[in-house]
């Protein structure tokens, strides 16, 4: 009997990426691994293209003030872009805590996504609520590509979809999405580090 050898174009993982619509099923606070970060939150999307999940990696750092309260940067952006597309009320107050929309502070907040932001059965769901943008990023100094998803999350709607395509377009643009094409960068292309884009 010949040898079983999965065609990688007909489940997704040859040809992935792109504009896709998605499931969150994990959230997954790893905030304290990292002393630089103020938040690393691990989103895992289940999509239909694929059997793989998609990771989404919120992490960053906050812009203060002298006085040690935070103030708008882009990682505020990314977690809003995040909590609005959920539902999810709340967020952090002007020390970086987290709490709910009632002002309750929230002790561990990927167990509170979890509960409160995740579907019921998730794994077992063929609804994908969200639309989501996912490309490979050529990273030099490991000398590899890597998966990326762009912060910009958005409910799967024709509106959301609109909004998700006219962001990404923009990015291009300003050349802060370099899509891999499964070429290596010649050494005139500036390269991209695997460090956060801040969009």
């Amino acid at each position: 009997m010949p040898r079983f050898r999965p065609d990688t174009k007909s489940n997704g993982i040859g040809s992935f990426g792109g504009f896709m619509e998605g499931n969150i099923v994990d959230f997954n606070d790893r905030s304290d691994e990292f002393a630089w970060a103020d938040v690393f939150v691990d989103v895992t999307f289940q999509v239909p293209t694929s059997q793989y999940p998609v990771v989404y990696a919120l992490k960053g750092t906050y812009e203060k003030e002298d006085n040690g309260n935070i103030k708008s940067c882009s990682l505020l952006n990314r977690i809003y872009y995040l909590f609005d597309a959920v539902g999810f009320k709340g967020g952090p107050n002007v020390t970086g805590e987290w709490e709910d929309e009632d002002g309750a502070k929230i002790d561990k907040l990927d167990s509170y996504l979890n509960i409160n932001h995740v579907a019921k059965n998730a794994l077992e769901s063929e609804n994908y609520p969200y639309g989501i943008f996912v490309w490979k990023q050529w990273v030099e100094k490991d000398g590899k590509a890597y998966t990326r998803v762009c912060p910009k999350i958005v409910m799967n709607t024709t509106k959301g979809m609109a909004d998700l395509k006219s962001y990404v377009a923009f990015l291009k643009q300003k050349n802060l999405i370099k899509e891999y094409t499964g070429e290596t960068p010649s050494g005139d292309e500036s390269p991209q580090t695997p460090t956060t884009i801040n969009f």
